[in-house]
């Protein structure tokens, strides 16, 4: 049900592959102190081993469902809808950090969500171009969306700033007498 997209949290697996390659050495496992074990209750539901699935996970099920709707456009689309999701849990994981501030291992971890925020970034200006070129609707709403979702709407704006405002107000400079 849509209960599972609204509840859900970033997934570590699906985090860990956002996540840059190369670990960060000084992130431990585990030693929470008092202070943090306080701050990890609000997350215990959303962490359980019974809990619904999240956004990420329904979105990595459904992956290799793009072909179906029409070659290249439909992949886009698919993976523009992916990166809105993605975006949204991201969006969530950044309420968790900025709920948890002062928490050990949310400040342990911010080099990491920093890292994968940077990396959704240039998946979605990616994906905003090819729509941009494409001219597909659907791909550049769920592109919006994303970049809504993670509060990076100025980069959507310069994107569009400079591959569809410029190119089209050179071209009527260029054929004024």
């Amino acid at each position: 049900g849509n209960g599972g997209v609204r509840g859900g949290v970033l997934d570590a697996a699906v985090f860990n592959a956002l996540a840059l390659e190369d670990e960060d050495e000084d992130w431990e496992v585990g030693g929470f102190s008092p202070e943090d074990e306080e701050g990890l209750d609000m997350l215990k539901p959303r962490l359980e081993v019974g809990a619904e699935p999240s956004a990420l996970a329904l979105a990595a099920e459904e992956g290799g469902s793009g072909g179906a709707r029409g070659g290249k456009a439909g992949k886009d689309d698919d993976h523009a809808r992916l990166l809105e999701r993605i975006s949204s849990e991201v969006n969530r994981l950044k309420f968790f950090q900025s709920q948890g501030r002062k928490l050990k291992f949310i400040q342990q971890l911010e080099p990491r969500i920093e890292a994968v925020e940077g990396k959704l970034a240039r998946a979605v200006k990616a994906a905003l171009s090819t729509a941009i070129e494409t001219r597909s609707k659907a791909a550049l709403g769920h592109c919006l969306q994303a970049y809504t979702a993670v509060g990076r709407v100025h980069e959507a704006e310069e994107l569009i700033r400079v591959r569809l405002v410029a190119p089209a107000v050179r071209a009527v400079l260029d054929a004024a007498p």
